[in-house]
């Protein structure tokens, strides 16, 4: 004769959820450990009734906290002109920068003292090159003796990064179009700017 078992699934599912309670619970020495120290969002567990203390002050985003540090800027500064401030440009620029560091198609053609970029994409891509681009190569001619210029060729945007000293030529190639985009101060004192409107994104 075969013996008779007999299972019940609750008490079954009990004894397992003990035993796991068991397992995953800290020890007093793990306890006193996270209390100590910063969980892994970077707060201090609660433990005790301690505390809350963040370990960072960017937004959690790129974007956000490029953002937040800007209004943190403005807020500050007393002399503000508010009428002027619009972070809804400072956001727009954020995004065309974002659009051109992923999704760009970028040609680069080495030439006597420099090189020639083509900026080419999707319509929303144009658009922030013109924007974005066009206006960046305004402000960086004469950046390390580099001579840049910039031209919307309807289907691409189109650079010529040149410079007349020799050890540059090497540094302008190697920067390519991603390395001249990041040339040049762009936080917090350019989007800062961009935000006042005291220069165009």
């Amino acid at each position: 004769m075969r013996p008779r078992f007999s299972f019940r699934l609750p008490a079954v599912i009990a004894l397992v959820l003990a035993g796991a309670a068991v397992i995953a619970a800290p020890s007093s020495a793990q306890t006193r450990r996270c209390c100590e120290g910063d969980d892994d969002f970077g707060f201090r567990r609660h433990f005790h009734d301690q505390p809350a203390r963040p370990a960072s002050e960017l937004g959690g985003q790129d974007a956000l906290g490029a953002i937040q540090e800007v209004v943190g800027l403005l807020l500050a500064d007393p002399t503000t002109d508010w009428s002027g401030v619009s972070i809804a440009r400072l956001r727009q620029h954020l995004v065309d920068l974002e659009r051109l560091t992923l999704f760009a198609e970028v040609e680069e053609t080495p030439i006597d003292t420099g090189l020639r970029v083509r900026v080419f994409g999707d319509q929303a891509l144009l658009e922030a090159a013109r924007r974005a681009v066009l206006r960046h190569a305004g402000r960086m001619d004469g950046f390390r003796g580099w001579n840049v210029a910039g031209e919307d060729a309807g289907d691409a945007v189109v650079l010529e990064l040149t410079t007349d000293q020799s050890d540059e030529v090497s540094v302008v190639r190697a920067l390519g179009f991603y390395g001249f985009l990041a040339s040049g101060v762009h936080r917090p004192h350019e989007l800062l700017a961009v935000a006042r409107g005291v220069v165009d994104r």
